[in-house]
């Protein structure tokens, strides 16, 4: 009960643009504040790490979107498998009292 369906999680849908703001802030800043430099050794990223930062980004976000997709289906294959399931219970029972009746 606890778990939501993806579309509806509570960190998805309309939050994420400012989710991304408050995570890709941070990052900006603790790669260009130069007292972050000295704290803990980092440096600005040159403009090749970047383009590679993103190409990885863009195959991890269909990939992410795929799977995604796949919990949703197999979520509800199993809902209309368990739904099937009671139906017919439901019938087999209705049957065996009809068919008691009748003897």
């Amino acid at each position: 009960m606890g778990q939501h369906a993806p579309s509806e999680h509570p960190t998805g849908g309309a939050s994420e643009p400012i989710l991304s703001r408050f995570v890709l802030a941070p990052q900006l800043r603790f790669v260009y504040a130069q007292f972050m430099h000295a704290l803990f050794g980092a440096a600005p990223l040159p403009l090749g790490a970047w383009i590679k930062s993103i190409l990885v980004a863009m195959t991890i976000l269909p990939v992410m979107s795929v799977e995604r997709w796949w919990r949703v289906r197999k979520a509800r294959r199993t809902e209309e498998s368990e739904r099937r399931a009671a139906s017919s219970a439901v019938e087999g029972v209705t049957g065996a009292i009809a068919h008691r009746g009748r003897t």
